[in-house]
């Protein structure tokens, strides 16, 4: 462990720590805006800015803990830095808050009104083009240069969509090999979506075009319903789940104007059999044959012998390798996210 100061109060963190996450374990919040952890912690937006005695600003992200360190995250010069560095962010930021889908969950809208910022007072920076027939949509006014799509992309989904180009104030995210958004790959996950702050980067809208339809007595409108759809609807209207049934979503739909509305059960089914099939693929080898479950968390159930808690995990060894699944968050009864490292007989760490 490390010893700091933090704000005048003893603090100790691990070892490799950085600044940031030692102030969030000990209580102590640092604003930030481009910051992903363990993906983005390039400290651009200079918005987790703490000063550290003898050395002065520095971007707690990815400004590791040492002994001794001082660090003060509430003086005056801290929070003048953080509002200019806000302010030059905003004023290159097209702010339609009013008519934004992210106006309630915008991060760049919630610290400017932390840090009581004004709109950019000069003219608003225009889009640039972009196919409007693409399910992803993007606002090149509204991207402030996070990176974290970037980051999220090419880390995690591995697919390196997103690229960027220039230095400074001059920076541009732009689609890899400024190719057309249609043909760089992007295999329309939606986590761009998920982790930009903004409103740059959007699902495409067809409401309108669905409400045309179903105002069209010539059209009979058909409504289908995805299985992760029939499962989360109900979480953004704050029902539970033995009340967000799928005969209510059925209904739902009804009451909006759908004629006919279907279950896509064995779609999914499909879905799921294709999805195994590359995991397997991506494995190296054939599925253990001795087990029959449907899901993974069937499997470690019935091995584990009880309701499994964070952090248990079951090990299957076969064909010279080790798969080891983890229970990596819990919902009640049931398994919610499973970790899965396997590991060959001559390897020494295992991958995950």
């Amino acid at each position: 462990m490390v010893a700091i100061t933090l704000n005048g109060r003893a603090v100790e963190a691990p070892e490799g720590t950085t600044v940031l996450e030692a102030a969030t374990a000990a209580g102590v919040q640092i604003p930030t805006l481009c910051y992903l952890k363990d993906l983005n912690c390039i400290g651009s937006c200079r918005v987790c800015l703490v000063d550290v005695e003898g050395e002065g600003l520095a971007a707690s992200c990815n400004t590791a803990v040492r002994e001794g360190m001082v660090v003060r995250t509430d003086t005056p010069q801290v929070a003048v830095a953080r509002r200019a560095n806000l302010q030059a962010i905003m004023d290159d930021h097209r702010a339609l808050c009013a008519t934004c889908v992210r106006q309630d969950t915008c991060a760049l809208r919630d610290l400017a009104s932390t840090f009581n910022l004004a709109d950019a007072p000069g003219p608003l920076p225009e889009p640039a083009p972009w196919d409007a027939d693409f399910p992803l949509q993007r606002d090149s006014s509204k991207c402030i240069k996070c990176m974290r799509c970037v980051a999220i992309c090419e880390k995690v989904q591995h697919c390196a969509v997103w690229d960027f180009t220039g230095v400074g104030p001059s920076t541009k995210i732009i689609v890899r090999d400024n190719l057309p958004i249609a043909e760089a790959g992007c295999a329309l996950c939606g986590q761009c979506i998920t982790h930009c702050p903004t409103g740059a980067l959007v699902a495409r809208d067809d409401v309108s075009l669905i409400m045309e339809a179903i105002l069209d007595p010539a059209v009979e409108t058909v409504g289908q319903v995805a299985a992760a759809v029939r499962t989360a609807w109900g979480e953004g209207l704050g029902l539970s789940r033995e009340e967000a049934t799928p005969g209510r979503l059925a209904a739902a739909l009804h009451a909006v104007g759908f004629d006919r509305v279907f279950d896509t059960d064995f779609a999914a089914d499909l879905t799921i059999m294709e999805e195994g099939s590359e995991f397997v693929e991506f494995l190296g080898f054939e599925p253990v044959p001795i087990y029959d479950y449907e899901t993974v968390g069937g499997l470690m159930l019935d091995l584990i012998d009880k309701i499994p808690a964070e952090g248990d995990s079951i090990e299957i060894h076969h064909d010279k390798r080790t798969i080891t699944f983890t229970a990596k968050a819990m919902d009640a009864l049931r398994i919610d996210k499973i970790g899965v490292e396997f590991k060959l007989d001559s390897e020494e760490e295992p991958t995950e």
